[in-house]
């Protein structure tokens, strides 16, 4: 069967157009313009940032981990935890868990204890794992201390709490205390709870006076 001329001609100025369309550059639709950063962004970039630089400071010590192990020390840290529960906080499986705290427990930073008549295991951090728990606290300090004096140490601490109050309101985390602390604040009292759970006796701050002791009567 034949196609009719004027067919025939249709046919090719068809044809005629889709290479035509072809050779044009295809348009793409802009991406809709976002006027601030993600926040999501931001905090991955300053998260990634304080571990790099603690890992570093703690090589600098002499201690090496890695940033899986970190992430088992990090704050909270691990002590009276279940493995179950700490595998969860750390996004890893109970397997990859059990891995790393042989590893710990190895090194002498932890113990693993049933309590009587429970088939679970809690977490205890040892001695020497108090002493790894209190560096990484005093790294962290000190970065958050240079980007409180880069930032100013209001606007540093307005960052904390507004983050602390989301993390409560998302029932991540526990409520506020009723006296805002600034982050000096708070790093100091985590040391002072290690110092006194490892058994070492406090050193009184500079200008503290020391308690006078009561005279009997």
């Amino acid at each position: 069967m034949s196609i009719p001329p004027a067919a025939q001609g249709n046919l090719g100025s068809n044809r005629e157009t889709r290479a035509e369309a072809e050779k044009r550059p295809q348009t793409v639709e802009p991406a809709e313009a976002f006027s601030a950063t993600p926040l999501g962004a931001l905090l991955r970039v300053t998260h990634e940032a304080l571990t790099h630089a603690i890992l570093e400071s703690l090589r600098d010590q002499g201690i090496e981990m890695t940033e899986t192990e970190f992430s088992i020390m990090r704050y909270p840290g691990p002590d009276g935890v279940r493995p179950i529960d700490l595998a969860r906080r750390c996004n890893m499986t109970k397997q990859s868990m059990n891995y790393v705290l042989a590893q710990f427990e190895a090194k002498g930073y932890i113990e693993r204890r049933s309590p009587t008549g429970q088939r679970s295991t809690t977490i205890y951090l040892r001695p020497k794992g108090w002493k790894l728990h209190s560096a990484t606290r005093h790294c962290a300090a000190e970065i958050e201390a240079r980007w409180a004096t880069h930032i100013g140490p209001r606007r540093f601490d307005a960052v904390r709490a507004s983050l602390h109050e989301i993390a409560v309101w998302l029932g991540k985390w526990p409520t506020t205390p009723s006296r805002a602390k600034s982050h000096v604040d708070i790093f100091r009292s985590e040391v002072e709870g290690v110092i006194a759970v490892s058994g070492t006796r406090a050193r009184p701050s500079r200008g503290a006076k020391p308690a006078r002791k009561k005279r009997k009567t």
